[in-house]
């Protein structure tokens, strides 16, 4: 602890709370802005380590997922059809929810529509593919009519390179991650949440009726402790089975012209990604499975390895110019299993503490969904 706190902020900003949330990414706002309906008169407090949220929320795609046909079909055999469908079901919903918090124009969120895409190389996985729509689609409807559409005149794709075919869901969407925090954000504090940055949990006791939580600043104490940190959550919740896992992404500079595609784009089982930013950016993002053991960190730089995959993905897939520069990368840690299993984690530990971790990778969608399942618990 660097300092002493007055008396002045351990009464006004560290003085015990009714709920305390650690990690003010997606979840922990959302969870706080559940909570408040649910209890009004609650004293609620999110700590947050690092200036502004650090580890997915801010550091995404900016995608808001559907899911992509191999990839659920990927759920599906690993997973079975019943907890995939669940899954999926719940990303859809979580979308739907999370615009009934905010507002699409907030947020510049877009209902763009996203392909699965199947290069040169592909034509095999591709038929394999199309031959289950029919599956799918079915499957899925109950959540939205003709989900996916099989594409083979790519007329809508000008400006890829070397695609055979693609299979089209006009249930995709996108948005400024960044927006959204934002607003989630002023929404908490219009909400009377108190939110500090810069405080490090280290660890949480159960203390009679209370939590006692061992921060940077001191010991502080809450009636409720709640965990949202995601990939990041080893230190406070070592027993539970979630992993770090990095992604990385690149955006382009501005080009000459304006993209002749704007949409979402996926391909190998979703591992690699692209989308618009805007008229003429794009922003390409993925490439763990060239490194999972690389990729499995909690370190937040990026990696030659796949900064060098994506640079060459980006030449070999897109129609830019040569010359095209990259004006931004960034990585961002996603919460998986440790053997990359997908599901979310939400419950309470034998000290009584909540949870809500392990959004792998699809933060945005089911964020919603988890933040509802967390006020329940209180």
């Amino acid at each position: 602890m660097s300092r002493p706190l007055s008396f002045w902020e351990r009464e006004s900003f560290f003085s015990e709370s009714d709920v305390t949330i650690v990690g003010s990414g997606i979840t922990g706002l959302l969870s706080a802005i559940r909570i408040r309906e649910k209890f009004p008169k609650a004293s609620i407090t999110i700590l947050e380590r690092s200036p502004i949220p650090f580890g997915a929320s801010t550091r995404n795609a900016g995608f808001a997922c559907f899911g992509s046909p191999t990839e659920i079909l990927s759920d599906i055999q690993s997973m079975g059809e019943k907890e995939a469908y669940t899954l999926l079901a719940e990303r859809w919903s979580g979308i739907k929810e999370l615009l009934h918090i905010v507002k699409p124009y907030d947020v510049d969120f877009k209902f763009l529509g996203g392909y699965e895409l199947f290069f040169k190389g592909d034509k095999k996985k591709y038929e394999e593919t199309c031959s289950k729509i029919h599956y799918l689609n079915e499957l899925l409807s109950d959540l939205a009519n003709e989900v996916f559409l099989i594409d083979d005149d790519l007329d809508e794709l000008e400006g890829i390179k070397n695609a055979i075919g693609a299979i089209y869901t006009p249930y995709e969407g996108q948005l400024h991650s960044g927006k959204l925090v934002l607003k989630l954000i002023q929404k908490v504090h219009s909400n009377g949440v108190i939110m500090i940055s810069g405080v490090e949990v280290h660890q949480i006791e159960r203390s009679g009726d209370t939590h006692l939580l061992h921060t940077s600043m001191g010991d502080l104490k809450t009636k409720q402790a709640i965990v949202c940190t995601n990939g990041l959550s080893a230190t406070l919740l070592p027993d539970l089975p979630v992993a770090p896992k990095r992604g990385q992404v690149i955006v382009t500079e501005p080009l000459p012209s304006p993209l002749e595609w704007k949409s979402n784009l996926h391909w190998d089982e979703g591992f690699y990604y692209a989308r618009n930013i805007g008229d003429n950016r794009i922003l390409l993002g993925g490439a763990r499975n060239v490194d999972f053991t690389g990729e499995s960190t909690d370190q937040m730089q990026t990696s030659d390895a796949i900064q060098n995959e994506l640079e060459s993905v980006l030449k070999k897939y897109f129609k830019v110019p040569a010359s095209t520069a990259i004006e931004y990368r960034w990585a961002g840690i996603m919460g998986f299993g440790p053997q990359n299993e997908k599901g979310y984690l939400v419950g309470k530990t034998d000290t009584e503490v909540i949870y809500g971790v392990r959004l792998s990778g699809m933060g945005i969608a089911l964020a919603p969904i988890i933040a509802k399942k967390i006020s329940e618990f209180l």
